[in-house]
């Protein structure tokens, strides 16, 4: 499978990396093909807030419009043609976003996602994890920012972002890997952006393995298993 570019990755990232959108995905995911005005009411937002998110979700392959009397109907579309990888992550999310119900386990899901999606949300932060694993695991932080010709002040920016999310740890003047992985949503969704394998593919991480799935519940969740949080921000700026 052709993997999508660092700066792709990083725009699909950001788009999930969204509240507004997570909960437009999330209701058309669940079957809902409305009108955008009865769209906007049924999200709460105003009809151009709605407009620019779905301009957002249509680039990306994931929503699709029909005209139907004068009105544009929305509904979801991961099957659209588009890149193998592209399509890996868009039937991964529609499947896992379809698959919860209740308001309170949505928001804790729509966390879970956010949290997710803001480990990879700039493609440095891709470049230094492809990095780390090209090096078995673990590099000297100054290796590290030559091979990536990053500024000592950019480099720890993003190692302090990557150490809150659990992905790497910094010991001394070593980067290592760490991969401690807040949610299995997350250990999913990093295998299928830094490897572009699906979750039940081997993996190619050498320092953690996933452990074994059955195929079945490859693309579903236990939504049980999904804890409650706290409002989010209602999006994650790049950086």
């Amino acid at each position: 499978m052709r993997s999508m570019s660092d700066a792709e990755l990083g725009e699909w990232a950001r788009l999930v990396a969204s509240t507004s959108r997570l909960r437009l995905l999330t209701l058309l995911a669940q079957g809902a093909d409305l009108p955008q005005g009865k769209l906007a009411l049924a999200l709460g937002c105003t009809k151009s807030a709605l407009a620019n998110n779905l301009r957002l979700v249509q680039q990306q392959k994931l929503v699709h419009r029909r005209a139907l009397k004068g009105n544009a109907y929305w509904s979801i579309a991961p099957d659209a043609p588009q890149s193998p990888h592209l399509a890996m992550l868009n039937r991964w999310l529609c499947k896992v976003l379809a698959s919860v119900e209740g308001d309170e386990k949505t928001e804790s899901l729509h966390a879970i996602l956010f949290m997710g999606a803001t480990i990879f949300t700039c493609p440095r932060r891709i470049r230094i994890l492809r990095e780390l694993h090209r090096a078995g695991g673990s590099m000297p932080n100054t290796e590290l920012r030559e091979r990536l010709h990053m500024h000592p002040f950019t480099l720890n920016h993003h190692l302090d972002k990557l150490q809150r999310r659990g992905i790497v740890a910094v010991e001394g003047a070593v980067c290592r890997l760490a991969l401690s992985f807040k949610s299995p949503l997350h250990r999913e969704l990093y295998q299928m952006i830094m490897f572009a394998e699906a979750p039940d593919a081997p993996a190619e991480c050498p320092m953690h393995s996933p452990p074994a799935r059955d195929s079945a519940s490859v693309l579903t969740i236990d939504p049980s298993a999904i804890p409650a949080t706290t409002d989010l921000p209602h999006h994650f700026p790049d950086g």
